[in-house]
């Protein structure tokens, strides 16, 4: 079996700045938020993943 997905995990004192640099200047989306811990993903087949906790 192959790896199918990896989710880089980054520390964060707040996760305000991450909206702002991952949605608006990157265009990620946010695929989970539970205030606390927001994971965002790219476009594309490979979709790539990250959290900001």
């Amino acid at each position: 079996m192959g790896v199918r997905r990896i989710v880089a995990n980054i520390g964060s004192p707040g996760v305000d700045g991450a909206h702002a640099f991952y949605g608006d200047i990157l265009g990620m989306e946010v695929v989970m938020d539970h205030g606390w811990i927001v994971t965002f993903a790219g476009d594309g087949s490979a979709r790539p993943q990250l959290s900001i906790a």
